[in-house]
């Protein structure tokens, strides 16, 4: 008469989970070795699938020591052998449950079978020296299986290891050692083995919505729907695909942002399959929202204005911390009319009046996603004097280049009222001199000459402020203008 042993060694679901059982995987060996794998090395006892005995049928799967003739074993030689399949197990497996018939002696904790369910990266190792490869007892789900002369059913619970949350492959491995000392014929055999599993239901919140106050979040979702497979744990809170809050018990949610973008949500629900195991429901309904955070641009500060005769120079700090976005540069403006066609980085500008006045200069903080109010100077300019170029040489000076700023060349002209020695040249804003535009004999007259914004190498000059110089006997004069790029 056939026994029935249930061998349960850990159960952590609250018992047996409801739902029709499925047969993942079941062979009882009449076609062969085709979903097996033997690793049996250089010992003497090795795993067959053959005659020698079965439960139903012709075949089983046995431990034999003349290659598959009986279901034998050499005593008195060490054994360490492996017999495995691998099954892919789908998402939502649960209640994993491994059935075998099952006849074999041996001695009890010394020549028994011992029976895992492992990951596919576990690589058996045979041997025929006493157990040199370490089974780790997480994966292993029935053991000292002997003393069997008779079939017997045994059905084997898993472990609280094995669970799935997306379709994996695991190994189902079926391990025959023993000693080199005392043991009872016949050895481990194997017939009708049957992996069943229960689908595991993990329903996840519903109607996720969401609102927006200035800075602020706030979510709020359904309870899932009854009916899990497992107790309800907590739920996981995922912003833009990324973990932000775990382990909440209530349905809602706030949080505080910095940025005003759109961001999204989702919510999953955790079941506790044991003390320190969860499993993840599927993502709720997917939200977007945007805080209401009021928008921040800061304007350019402490803005100067100086003036050389018909030069207005300007300059500037830059905005407080704190705007909304990144800067792009700034704007310009004389009159309310602009000065320059895009923003620029730097924090001056230099503008060349032909006509005596006073004159209202503004800049303007440019950011990636708004612009800051005017910030205006007034600037009264009075030097300025018109020069009639038909009369030669009426002075000696040194106008102002034009255009300023500048890309990628500008003219500088200048008037020789007594002639002599002209020297023009060419600094950085360290005071280097990196170009002579003129150096030769100049009678009375009006001049110009062109800058092409290299140096005496003919290498590209960078933006930023330069300096021009005219010497001719003992007059010495210098202007400002900017290459901007």
């Amino acid at each position: 008469m056939k026994i029935l042993i249930m061998l349960l060694l850990l159960w952590t679901v609250m018992g047996s989970l409801s739902g029709e059982r499925i047969v993942l995987f079941s062979d009882d060996f009449e076609n062969g070795s085709d979903n097996w794998t033997f690793v049996n090395g250089a010992a003497v006892n090795k795993w067959h699938i053959g005659s020698a005995t079965s439960f139903e049928g012709s075949n089983s799967l046995y431990i034999s020591n003349d290659n598959g003739v009986s279901n034998a074993y050499s005593i008195n030689s060490f054994s360490f052998v492996h017999a495995y399949a691998d099954i892919l197990f789908p998402k939502g497996a649960a209640d994993i449950r491994v059935s075998f018939e099952f006849k074999g002696m041996g001695e009890f904790g010394f020549d028994d079978l011992n029976v895992y369910i492992v990951t596919e990266e576990f690589i058996p190792e045979a041997s025929n020296v006493w157990e040199t490869q370490f089974m780790s007892s997480s994966y292993q789900i029935g053991e000292y299986i002997s003393d069997r002369p008779e079939w017997t059913t045994y059905i084997l619970y898993e472990h609280d290891r094995i669970y799935t949350n997306e379709d994996t492959t695991y190994r189902l491995l079926f391990v025959w050692k023993n000693d080199n000392s005392i043991g009872v014929q016949p050895p481990a055999a194997i017939d009708n083995v049957e992996v069943t599993y229960v689908q595991r239901v993990a329903n996840p919140p519903l109607n996720l919505t969401a609102t927006a106050d200035s800075y602020t979040v706030n979510l709020t979702w359904d309870e899932p729907l009854l009916g899990s497979t497992y107790p309800f744990d907590s739920y996981f809170v995922y912003r833009d695909g990324d973990l932000c809050a775990y382990m909440l018990t209530t349905t809602s949610y706030t949080e505080t942002l910095a940025a005003n973008r759109v961001y999204s949500y989702y919510v999953v629900a955790a079941y506790r399959i044991s003390t320190f195991r969860d499993v993840t429901s599927e993502p709720s309904n997917t939200v977007y929202i945007s805080p209401n955070i009021p928008l921040i641009f800061n304007p350019p500060q402490n803005l100067t204005a100086t003036v050389d005769v018909d030069v207005v120079s300007l300059s500037w700090e830059a905005p407080m911390f704190g705007s909304s976005g990144a800067l792009v540069g700034y704007t310009v403006y004389k009159d309310e009319e602009p000065l320059i066609e895009s923003p620029i980085m730097t924090r001056y500008y230099l503008d060349t009046v032909t006509e005596n006045g006073t004159y209202l200069y503004s800049v303007q903080a440019i950011y990636v996603n708004g612009e800051s109010e005017l910030v205006t100077i007034e600037i009264n300019v009075t030097e300025v004097s018109e020069i009639d170029e038909s009369i030669i040489g009426s002075r000696m000076a040194l106008f102002s280049n034009y255009p300023n700023p500048f890309n990628p060349e500008t003219t500088i002209s200048f008037s020789v009222a007594k002639e002599g020695h002209v020297v023009i040249n060419i600094f950085n804003i360290k005071g280097q001199k990196i170009q002579t535009l003129v150096n030769s004999h100049h009678n009375i007259g009006n001049f110009s000459v062109v800058w092409n914004g290299k140096d005496e190498q003919g290498l590209d000059m960078s933006s930023g402020i330069y300096f021009y110089q005219m010497q001719i006997n003992d007059f010495v004069t210098t202007r400002k203008m900017v290459l901007m790029k």
